[in-house]
């Protein structure tokens, strides 16, 4: 969006989200840390398989999501969701300019989070064909797309510091019609994405129970198609001439967010049941094994000490 002046404040101790963003940033990394590394352990240590492309991208994902949320959260502490009146007027063109590195990180984002399902996909059904073939044709799409999205915002002002600068002399395009482009073909992309395994993992030679787990972890991912549609919805928010740009902004930036976290946590999730089932069972020996011994610890401490009897002679 195009750079405007802050105003002047003129009412103190306004209401912001900054806290609350930088709660929920942290709390989503945390997550997505832990899911993260139980996928990674999963395949190397429980599956034993080979790391593959797809758990490459997952990780590149991770990677980015934490330079995500880190340019977010600094956004948020320099200004960004609270109203314009709030925000110093040197920290604005500071705060933009931390979004708009996040804006940049958050297209090539979400392009590997859905590179990371596809070739999954291809991974599992690498043998049928004309699963195959519509696998390929969304990794060469989602590819082409992160790629022309991510150049198009990047270079959208001329200089690029015009983004988050206005003193700077150069131009730039409307954003808001690239903002429209990129959300829904977004929203687009995520339906594609976490439909296409369904008709797929049904026709699959596996019992009707672990068939509703796969396809309950893809409902999960529903949600990321939810964020990214109401993502667009707000998109006609983001106009040039936006009063209070900086509190605006901070909606649009939560569904992003959103969208993010849901789709790397499906991501991982899908190697969950390999996980609880190697897992839950060990835990339980172990509670077991506890159990007993405490019972056999506790036999021990009631049983009487002969030492503590004196021993009678019995002979004459």
């Amino acid at each position: 969006m195009a750079v405007m002046a802050p105003l002047t404040r003129v009412t103190p101790g306004s209401e912001n989200h900054k806290l609350q963003n930088i709660v929920v940033h942290s709390l989503c990394l945390t997550a997505v840390t832990l899911v993260v590394m139980m996928r990674l352990y999963t395949r190397i240590r429980i599956t034993r398989a080979t790391m593959g492309l797809d758990d490459y991208c997952c990780l590149c994902s991770y990677c980015l999501t934490i330079a995500y949320s880190a340019m977010v959260i600094k956004s948020f502490t320099m200004g960004m969701g609270s109203h314009m009146w709030d925000v110093p007027s040197g920290s604005f063109p500071v705060a933009l300019m931390y979004i708009d590195i996040a804006s940049y990180i958050y297209i090539v984002l979400t392009g590997s989070i859905k590179l990371t399902f596809l070739l999954f996909y291809r991974r599992i059904f690498a043998q049928q064909g004309m699963a195959r073939l519509l696998i390929d044709l969304g990794i060469g799409f989602v590819s082409c797309l992160s790629t022309v999205l991510f150049l198009v915002n990047l270079f959208s002002c001329t200089p690029i510091q015009r983004t988050w600068d206005a003193s700077t002399p150069g131009h730039c395009l409307n954003r808001v019609p690239i903002a429209y482009v990129s959300a829904a073909s977004s929203a687009v992309t995520d339906f594609y994405v976490l439909l296409l395994p369904l008709p797929l993992i049904w026709r699959l030679n596996l019992h009707l129970a672990r068939k509703l787990r796969a396809m309950a972890v893809f409902g999960l991912g529903l949600l990321a198609c939810i964020a990214s549609l109401i993502r667009l919805a707000l998109t006609g928010l983001l106009q040039d001439d936006v009063v209070d740009a900086t509190w605006i902004m901070s909606k649009f930036i939560v569904w992003a967010t959103v969208e993010v976290y849901v789709g790397i946590i499906c991501a991982c999730l899908m190697l969950l049941p390999a996980f609880i089932s190697h897992v839950v069972p060990q835990a339980a020996n172990k509670a077991v094994s506890h159990l007993w011994a405490r019972v056999l610890g506790c036999l021990s401490r009631q049983a009487p000490d002969a030492n503590k009897y004196p021993t009678i002679n019995l002979q004459p």
